[in-house]
């Protein structure tokens, strides 16, 4: 945190990053992240005022930028998410050089002002975002959406620029078996398969008993209790698999 003189940080695999890990670096310029197995997150603060980083990429298991996590990073002007982040924090990426986004099709929920003060001209918003908080990004911006999604809710109430790009429904969905057994505390992502593969579809998932079973937005399974539960996934065209 502060130190003025560190140019590069190469951060190993299965590694979340705390709290203000590198906040106010002015001179970093390179950061590698090693992708792992391990689900981790980019903590509040952690890159933020890091104001010489131009682009960052970030592996497909982070599954969280938290509040602030690359706020005041006044050179930023790329970023390549990966599917497997599941929410955007408060002011994530506030006050950044970022031109144009995507956002991931795995992302459930953007929020407070997580692209304030960024010159945008677009954003994408994937079919999975089910919650935009208030403030999402300039005023000017187009908002990137697909029919019926809730962005394109979000931008109509909010007086947004709308951009409908074409939808690619989804045909069939199959997951990997019909029953998977588990010890309480596992953890596993159910292997899935979608046809055709570019559809545009988002995955819902949900559990039949949470006390079971949960599941997130990207189909990881958490073993909570001794039973049984049915972990149900449905496509956004309405497709519906279960194991």
């Amino acid at each position: 945190c502060n130190c003025s003189q560190l140019e590069t940080v190469s951060i190993g695999a299965n590694i979340s990053i705390g709290s203000s890990a590198f906040s106010g670096c002015s001179s970093l310029k390179n950061i590698s992240i090693a992708a792992g197995s391990r689900r981790i997150s980019i903590e509040r603060y952690a890159f933020s005022r890091c104001t010489s980083l131009a682009s960052v990429s970030l592996p497909e298991n982070v599954r969280y930028i938290e509040e602030g996590g690359f706020k005041d990073c006044t050179s930023l002007q790329s970023v390549n998410f990966s599917f497997g982040l599941l929410g955007i924090g408060v002011v994530a990426f506030s006050n950044t050089a970022l031109n144009y986004v995507v956002i991931p099709n795995s992302v459930i929920n953007i929020f407070y002002r997580a692209f304030d003060k960024c010159p945008l001209s677009a954003i994408l918003v994937p079919n999975s975002v089910t919650g935009i908080d208030n403030g999402l990004c300039n005023s000017d911006a187009i908002i990137q959406c697909y029919p019926g999604s809730c962005s394109q809710s979000y931008a109509t109430e909010h007086d947004y620029q709308i951009s409908l790009l074409q939808p690619v429904a989804s045909s069939s969905l199959s997951l990997s078996a019909p029953t998977v057994y588990m010890n309480v505390d596992d953890v596993i992502k159910i292997p899935y398969t979608i046809a055709p593969a570019n559809t545009t579809d988002a995955i819902i998932w949900e559990s039949s008993n949470t006390g079971i079973a949960t599941v997130n937005g990207i189909g990881e399974v958490t073993a909570k209790g001794v039973g049984s539960a049915t972990v149900i996934a449905t496509t956004t065209s309405g497709v519906r698999a279960s194991v």
